[in-house]
């Protein structure tokens, strides 16, 4: 009772005293009593509004108070006492200062006593504490940096949700996290922080969605459904960022991981619908490649596109044995799809849109030669 009494008095109070302490420790003790709204289903509403007004403030998201908004934002989205609709009002919030993060990246090693809030909430139990950064903020000519102390977090967040208990929850992350990773602001980031994007959010989460039922924490109904949006994200997203990546010497590692997903995914627990809609993202994933003339035939190939062949093949073999006759067998027909019509004005644009879908079978003549049409009316 107190908590709730608290922090509905306290809403207008700490929004007018933001005004006169828009960063540092000042800010972030506002925002943590904003965050303990989460605690209780009756203050809930009114404290998600309370952040939500901080962000939509003019001036008050900046590099020292970023995360400690966005951390109290996200209790929201993770918390039982919260209802699915509050959570899934939280992740758009979050979205919200996704989008803001290249404005507030700091473009120069100036110091900084930035701070963060940690917070735990677990069975109404909530605590929250203040912590320095420990460090300068990164400049914008160091992606290593700006990828660990900005981009990972950002995203990791979203993730997280995509395994969220509540199916209704886990659909809207997932829509969310793809919108993050095709913003437009990723698409400048060098290869080497793409394959963190893979290797540091996304193999995570496709880890945690494979543990047994049960075990993670995601109800059993819609679990089905959660992975095979899953797999098409992971397609969609390895499409849209192969322009980017294919330079990368690492490339060709990255890939075989893919390929073992997409394989653990199509056997997952005995699942029709996946051992039917993988193979399906997987072809449509080497017709890509094979438009990109990333993915030939050895012959008149030689070096890293002949190694790139036979290393795939070895790799599909092991779960999907007949596809290698079939790939040849479809690009015998076809003369192979034309860069032009399959790319149009780049992989990521073709991939790009709002929802997950796992698409019809291309793997014949006719879908393969109106790939470009298709992809143009779903856009």
């Amino acid at each position: 009772v107190c908590v709730c009494v608290c922090v509905c008095v306290c809403v207008c109070v700490c929004v007018c005293v933001c005004v006169f302490c828009r960063t540092g420790s000042g800010l972030t003790t506002v925002v943590g009593v904003f965050a303990m709204g989460a605690a209780q289903p009756a203050t809930s509403v009114t404290g998600l509004k309370g952040l939500l007004t901080l962000v939509q403030m003019q001036d008050v998201v900046c590099a020292e108070n970023f995360f400690a908004l966005y951390n109290a934002v996200k209790i929201y989205a993770t918390s039982k006492k919260c209802s699915s609709k509050l959570a899934i009002e939280a992740m758009e919030v979050m979205y919200i200062l996704f989008s803001r993060l290249p404005a507030v990246i700091p473009q120069n090693h100036t110091t900084s006593s930035a701070v963060t809030l940690d917070a735990i909430l677990d069975d109404g139990e909530f605590t929250f504490t203040l912590i320095p950064s420990g460090h300068p903020p990164p400049s914008a000519l160091d992606p290593q940096a700006e990828w660990e102390n900005w981009w990972q977090g950002a995203l990791s967040g979203f993730a997280l949700l995509c395994h969220d208990a509540r199916l209704d929850v886990r659909r809207h992350a997932m829509t969310y996290l793809q919108r993050a990773f095709l913003s437009p602001p990723l698409q400048r980031l060098p290869p080497s922080i793409w394959l963190h994007c893979f290797n540091d959010v996304l193999f995570p989460l496709l880890t945690a969605l494979l543990e047994p039922r049960g075990r993670n924490g995601v109800e059993a109904a819609g679990l089905e459904e959660t992975r095979l949006r899953a797999s098409a994200l992971l397609s969609k997203i390895f499409l849209h960022s192969l322009p980017i990546i294919v330079p990368s010497d690492a490339f060709e590692d990255l890939w075989l991981r893919i390929l073992r997903f997409i394989e653990l995914y199509m056997k997952a627990e005995d699942s029709e619908l996946l051992a039917e809609a993988v193979p399906e993202s997987l072809k449509n994933i080497l017709l890509v490649m094979s438009a990109s003339e990333l993915l030939v035939d050895p012959p008149g190939q030689e070096g890293r596109m002949a190694r790139l062949w036979e290393l795939s093949w070895q790799r599909i073999a092991s779960f999907c044995p007949d596809l290698r006759d079939e790939f040849r067998s479809v690009l015998a027909k076809t003369g192979g799809v034309p860069v032009e019509q399959q790319t149009g004005s780049g992989v990521g644009e073709q991939q790009g849109g709002g929802g997950v879908t796992t698409g019809g079978n291309i793997w014949t003549e006719d879908a393969a030669a109106n790939m470009s049409s298709s992809s143009s009316s779903s856009s």
